[in-house]
């Protein structure tokens, strides 16, 4: 089982210089990276496809080709942005090989990928934000991969559009634009709900 609730203790300049160690064949710079990116990594793998134990199997693989292919890693100035974007291809290649194949599991295993960490979450405990947030969490699971994706990166990431638009190898007016239907879809699904559930 992989420490995800892991808190990275690590700054810029050390992962970095992580980076460096890992590129010089040092195992000491894949621990680093991983302790720092791990959590990370499974959060977005969860926001592709809500499976942990697949999520963490793909991790475990982006770090076997990192470890088997250091010699040929490039200096990069984002460790982030590339293993983001490295756990993204990976598990969208896995999907479109094994289409159909994977089991999806409920929207119950999210609860965890996206908590709050603050005293607010105390604040919102009642039934009616409890319904809102499981609808919110139903809507957010029956978006286009892409779209979920792109949600994931740009409010659970805190990544810039072109950041996003980096790790997701798209256009910057793609992922504007992929953005702005999942906003449209959420906003569409949440205003049924508020419909229905006020009557």
């Amino acid at each position: 089982m992989l420490p995800l609730d892991k808190v990275s203790t690590h700054s810029k300049i050390s992962i970095l210089e992580g980076w460096e160690l890992l590129r010089q064949g040092e195992k000491e710079g894949l621990a680093m990276i991983y302790d720092a990116y791990a959590g990370d990594m499974f959060r977005l793998g969860m926001a592709i496809k809500p499976n942990s134990s697949y999520v963490q199997d793909c991790i475990h693989e982006v770090f076997e080709s990192l470890w088997k292919y250091h010699a040929g890693l490039k200096a990069t100035d984002n460790v982030k942005l590339y293993l983001l974007r490295s756990i993204s291809n990976k598990v969208h290649r896995d999907l479109a090989d094994n289409q159909g194949k994977l089991h999806s599991s409920h929207v119950e295993d999210l609860d965890g990928t996206f908590s709050i960490n603050s005293h607010e979450s105390d604040l919102v405990r009642d039934q009616g934000n409890e319904e809102l947030r499981k609808r919110l969490f139903y809507a957010y699971d029956k978006l286009p991969p892409r779209q979920k994706e792109v949600i994931h990166y740009l409010f659970y990431e805190s990544l810039s559009y072109e950041e996003t638009s980096t790790v997701m190898n798209l256009h910057l007016k793609s992922v504007y634009n992929l953005a702005c239907k999942a906003i449209a879809n959420l906003r569409k699904s949440m205003i049924l709900f508020l419909f229905f559930y006020a009557f």
